[in-house]
């Protein structure tokens, strides 16, 4: 009695490991699509911009979805902020120089976020919108 695979044999085995490993990176892709279209891989998304300019913010009001991100770009000539009407407790950008850009703020709860100026007052204000998707 021979212990020796046939030929046949061992190409059946092979094709067999073959298809369980083709479906396994099929599970997986197919897991990580889903993540993504879903919304809840947000963070590796790009954030959106705010530009500040002289006394206003463009776009005045601007809505990402739970978990995206915003960042505010300065580009008039002197400081601004972009902090949130309850004293700067839910986001505050601290002060931006012209030409620079804040670091991304990131909104994890659905809501609408009103937010100013610190240094030129509430006349230069705009407002977040967080939705689900």
């Amino acid at each position: 009695m021979s212990l020796r695979m046939s030929e046949t044999e061992v190409v059946m085995s092979r094709v067999c490991q073959l298809s369980v490993f083709l479906a396994f990176i099929f599970a997986v892709s197919v897991a990580w699509s889903a993540e993504e279209s879903d919304g809840t891989k947000q963070s590796d998304a790009k954030p959106t911009s705010v530009d500040m300019k002289s006394i206003s913010y463009d776009p005045k009001s601007v809505e990402v979805p739970v978990g995206g991100s915003i960042v505010w770009t300065n580009k008039a000539f002197t400081n601004h902020t972009a902090t949130s009407e309850d004293d700067g407790k839910i986001f505050d950008t601290g002060e931006i120089k012209p030409g620079e850009t804040s670091r991304p703020v990131t909104f994890d709860k659905e809501g609408e976020f009103n937010y100013h100026c610190k240094i030129h007052g509430k006349t230069m204000n705009g407002t977040v919108v967080v939705k689900t998707r």
